[in-house]
């Protein structure tokens, strides 16, 4: 794919200088909208002006029923449009992933899938919300102050080698699709993981563990996702997937959440107690090529501080450009309390303010313009599902 220019990050020292210098990051305060906490008004109008998007917020999806008896009651509780409003967060890609389920035979990964969208379908029907298919969608609820999701999946392992699965799945308002996730589909690989879980029992039956790189499969269904318009994620894919990838794309791919490999990054707790999450970092060179190619790179929460994660966006802008960086937080608005993730507006411990207030407040400090946090906040994202949806069938 052609090659784009990467517009560089202003440095911290300009940036405090335009906001008017240190003075400024002691500003007078607002009651946001809950009222019980303060918020910066230069934050408030970011946010206010921004349509923000966290590229992978995990669904509270159902358990895996493979007969009728076996289904339980739905997750409640939840106030999915209020949590976002208190995150700063216009949209999410609300993502499920069928590989939680351990150990399937075939055509249960197929059927969880359907299950998984049929929740959805219900959980925005109780939330009064709906799912983007175009960016006019995304301004439409932003102008009218409406949360909306883009619905996403990690791990394509629902398609059996039937590509056929895909359009239906997209005619199904599906416009995210994250490759590979934690274990290989069952009947056509799509390529190499970073992380491969190993299912009770100690294999995977009738899938290869040592597959590396991009499987024929595998562009067939890059292919396919660029002909539909859905966005291709690969993030958890191998740096060699991802490489392979991007020979086969006519369309920039986003890898939603990770970090670049460096100290602060492997600070966390959290990668401190499992060394094996080396592998869900990415080098320069391997960054590079995904902006090269027009794509983004999305932050996770592996950090374990606010001020650390901005420090993680900033490193990863400082190597691709503030064009090519957004969010992906990889936590959940949409069940209760986070469940195997952390809820959004409780990832750190100096998250004060919810998700993206917070996010915004540290990019001032670190010396971010305004400008930038909207684009890294959501408009990156916006200008490439525009440039993907547009060109499909």
């Amino acid at each position: 794919m052609r090659q784009v220019n990467r517009r560089s990050r202003r440095t911290v020292l300009q940036g405090l200088a335009a906001a008017g210098g240190a003075a400024l990051l002691q500003p007078s305060v607002l009651a946001n909208a809950w009222g019980h906490e303060t918020v910066d008004p230069r934050v408030a109008k970011i946010i206010a002006d921004t349509i923000s998007i966290d590229m992978h917020n995990h669904d509270g999806q159902p358990t895996f029923a493979r007969t009728p008896a076996d289904r339980k009651p739905d997750a409640t509780g939840v106030d999915l449009p209020g949590e976002m409003k208190k995150a700063g967060l216009s949209a999410i890609c609300l993502t499920y992933a069928v590989d939680i389920f351990r150990t399937p035979q075939k055509d249960d990964w197929y059927q969880y899938h359907l299950q998984c969208l049929d929740y959805d379908d219900r959980l925005l029907a109780k939330s009064g919300m709906r799912r983007a298919l175009t960016v006019a969608d995304l301004k439409a609820a932003h102008a009218s102050k409406t949360p909306i999701v883009i619905q996403a999946c990690e791990g394509a392992h629902w398609i059996e080698g039937k590509l056929e699965r895909i359009e239906e799945a997209y005619k199904h308002d599906l416009r995210l699709m994250q490759l590979p996730h934690q274990m290989h589909d069952l009947v056509a690989p799509l390529g190499g993981l970073q992380q491969l879980i190993v299912p009770p029992g100690g294999t995977q039956s009738g899938t290869p563990a040592n597959v590396t790189g991009l499987t024929p499969f595998g562009a067939d269904v890059i292919r396919e996702c660029n002909r539909l318009g859905i966005v291709v994620d690969m993030a958890h894919a191998d740096e060699e997937t991802v490489m392979g990838a991007l020979k086969v794309t006519q369309q920039p791919l986003v890898v939603s959440h990770t970090a670049l490999d460096s100290e602060v990054a492997r600070s966390a707790d959290l990668y401190v107690g499992n060394p094996g999450l080396k592998a869900r970092l990415a080098n320069k060179t391997y960054a590079k090529a995904v902006a090269d190619a027009g794509g983004i790179m999305g932050i996770w929460r592996i950090f374990p501080t606010v001020k650390d994660y901005v420090t993680g966006i900033k490193q990863m802008v400082d190597v691709v450009g503030v064009d090519h960086v957004g969010i992906g937080t990889d936590t959940s608005l949409a069940l209760p309390g986070g469940g195997p993730v952390p809820g959004t507006n409780n990832i750190w411990p100096d998250e004060m303010n919810g998700f993206l207030y917070s996010v915004a407040q540290e990019m001032l400090t670190q010396g971010f313009q305004p400008d930038e946090i909207s684009a890294i906040a959501g408009g990156n994202y916006l200008r490439l599902f525009g440039k993907v949806t547009r060109s499909g069938a």
